[in-house]
């Protein structure tokens, strides 16, 4: 009897329970937007948690958890006109480049080929061809020992000679290079002869009633390394004495000339000034005066100094052509005690004058 009564008061208390879960769970649906208010808002946060709110926890932490899946999706690149160009300008550019570097170093080669054989000659072939043939090197296997040795091997044969024919590289280069310095320096300091003739006119600008026929001469030089040319002449001129009361009517003159020349370039085209001395004879044929006719003539002789301005062109490596401008001013002169001029006033060797000629130049 006491087993069957607690068995039915067992039932009652299970089917009590059941009820009132069903009951809470209920109200639980029923009130499940204000229960989630009020847990969004905290005031259920202080309050103790229920058996019956489990079910509300976990519904939460599965709200929580669960996040919606999201898609990204991306438009096709699509290259622009200008990352085209752009594209294109790079390569371009590389190529040119490349090409520039080529170049470059294809005439560095031939340089360097240039300089060897200068300083070289057949001195690399004879090298070569006394350079002995590689021995084999006999490889010796290295036993790991603890601890390590290092072992130092001693330079072959081979190598010995290698070091010598370096050593005797270097040292004929070095002698060739010194021969070419010496040989350079001579050839700056070394002096260019030359010859030149002239054929122009010359005046007297103060002296109307005299007048240029023509003017020819030859000069001859030394250029110096230094820009400084020293230069030696002779230079005829004639004249006609356009005067009617005069004894004289031709007029032959003679300058004797010796000058330094300063050449400013040393290139095709060569500016140059410089100063000069002449002695300077002049000679008249004495014709008549007042009908009586002379056959016989008049010499003067005077010194005369100056300065000269010209430039010539390099035509080649032994010509030249060019313009030559030279300027004279009387410092002495002597005439005879029968030298008469038109109207007793003035002399022709009073006059200061110009020769003006055009030059052609031969080097040797």
């Amino acid at each position: 009897m006491k087993s069957l009564s607690r068995l039915a008061i067992m039932v009652a208390v299970i089917i009590s329970y059941n009820n009132l879960i069903l009951a809470e769970s209920r109200v639980q649906v029923e009130d499940k937007p204000i229960v989630d208010s009020m847990l969004d808002s905290g005031e259920l946060s202080e309050v103790r948690e229920e058996p019956s709110n489990r079910y509300e926890r976990y519904q939460q932490k599965r709200r929580s958890s669960k996040q919606p899946t999201t898609y990204v999706e991306a438009s096709p690149l699509e290259e622009s006109q200008a990352e085209r160009l752009r594209r294109a300008r790079q390569d371009a550019e590389i190529g040119t480049e490349r090409k520039i570097v080529e170049k470059l170093e294809a005439s560095r080669l031939a340089d360097e080929r240039k300089r060897a054989d200068k300083l070289f000659g057949n001195q690399m072939n004879n090298l070569s061809t006394q350079q002995p043939a590689p021995q084999p090197v006999q490889q010796t296997q290295q036993v790991q020992q603890v601890p390590m040795v290092q072992i130092v091997a001693e330079p072959s044969d081979y190598e010995k000679e290698n070091n010598e024919m370096k050593d005797e590289i270097v040292s004929a280069v070095r002698a060739e290079i010194k021969a070419s310095q010496e040989d350079e320096m001579e050839a700056v300091v070394e002096d260019t002869y030359y010859v030149t003739g002239l054929v122009g006119s010359s005046e007297y600008p103060g002296a109307t009633d005299v007048k240029s026929n023509s003017s020819t001469g030859i000069l001859v030089g030394v250029e110096t390394g230094d820009n400084l040319i020293i230069e030696g002449g002779f230079i005829y001129s004639s004249y006609y004495l356009d005067q009617y009361y005069s004894y004289y009517r031709d007029l032959d003159q003679y300058n004797f000339t010796v000058g330094a020349k300063y050449s400013f370039l040393k290139g095709r085209v060569s500016p140059t000034v410089g100063a000069l001395v002449s002695y300077t004879t002049r000679s008249y044929d004495k014709v008549y005066r007042n009908d009586y006719r002379y056959d016989d003539k008049e010499k003067t002789t005077a010194f005369d100094v100056g300065f000269s301005a010209g430039v010539d062109l390099k035509v080649s490596d032994g010509f030249a052509v060019g313009v030559d401008f030279k300027y004279f001013t009387n410092v002495t002169q002597k005439t005879s005690d029968n030298y008469w001029n038109s109207d007793g006033n003035y002399k022709v060797e009073d006059f200061d004058y110009y020769v003006f000629n055009i030059n052609g130049k031969i080097f040797f």
